[in-house]
């Protein structure tokens, strides 16, 4: 006769996307310890984001052919599917939507049209439909400065990229980042809401398949204010290597922080997680094959 007692399942506050063999699923990690992968799906699992209330992940899988947001615990178990409308559109494979700031809601991308949903799938309300000719692809919500979302546009090509700065309610849209040479991507907002970090192309390279030769971390005041700066260029040789990418910024929650992927400009090697200052420096690598990070 024996027994034993197996230890709790960490509460890791890191996650991310990897591609192991052709198939994407999602870990979660903290500090310097092994990985846990939390789903097992044949399918694409990706773009795992944790409830501002800690207790569910939500990500999107194309297990019914499109991307659908889903929900789980935090130990991958109860996955449950959210939307019937999917997460989808022109150049938006599931990375289109975002928590509410209380956790509450989702708001989530289809399309030409940005929608809100409840957390348990119920009360979808379509908020704002995208200028003509365009979709709706990254947002965030914020619920600092009055509340806003960000929300960015893509038209007929992924580098045909525009920043809208909405209310909650998907009203008095006004033009942030207009349509620059290069790809405009993934706009997040600082823990205050007054700035909004993102990543722009700024080698110009107007490719329709989309790859990009030089993104790098802006940030921007959400009033308009001011000139973007640069956090990838950096000083004192801590800005980003030659031939990669900067990609997909968010703030850590001490709002001192950004969590970001590097990746090189042929993606041949796999991406890497990355945080550094707010200023750019202290670039520090966290995970390798990984992408789409979250921090919370």
């Amino acid at each position: 006769m024996w027994s034993f007692q197996t230890v709790a399942f960490p509460t890791n506050r890191y996650l991310f996307a990897r591609t192991v063999v052709g198939n994407t699923d999602i870990y979660s990690a903290d500090g310097t310890a092994m990985p846990v992968q939390l789903t097992f799906g044949s399918t694409v699992e990706t773009a795992p984001q944790l409830s501002p209330t800690r207790d569910l992940i939500a990500y999107t899988s194309n297990a019914t052919g499109l991307y659908q947001l889903y929900t789980m615990n935090r130990d991958g178990s109860n996955p449950r599917q959210i939307t019937t409308l999917d997460v989808d559109g022109y150049n938006n494979r599931g990375v289109g939507y975002r928590w509410s700031p209380d956790g509450a809601y989702f708001i989530y991308a289809h399309n030409d049209k940005l929608y809100r949903i409840n957390r348990d799938g119920t009360g979808r309300v379509e908020l704002a439909t995208a200028p003509t000719g365009r979709n709706f692809r990254e947002c965030d919500w914020t619920a600092e400065d009055g509340g806003h979302l960000v929300v960015q546009t893509v038209g007929a090509d992924i580098f045909d990229s525009e920043l809208y700065i909405y209310n909650t309610d998907g009203t008095n849209s006004r033009l942030l980042v207009g349509n620059l040479p290069g790809r405009v991507d993934s706009p997040s907002f600082s823990i205050d809401g007054l700035t909004v970090v993102y990543t722009r192309d700024v080698a110009g390279f107007n490719s329709a398949a989309g790859r990009q030769q030089d993104a790098r971390i802006f940030s921007r005041r959400t009033d308009g204010t001011g000139t973007p700066v640069d956090l990838s260029s950096g000083t004192n040789n801590s800005g980003k290597t030659l031939g990669t990418n900067d990609l997909t910024p968010r703030f850590a929650p001490d709002g001192f922080h950004l969590i970001f992927v590097n990746r090189t400009t042929d993606e041949v090697a796999p991406p890497e997680v990355w945080t550094a200052d707010l200023d750019g420096r202290n670039r520090t690598r966290l995970f390798t094959n990984a992408f789409l990070p979250d921090y919370k």
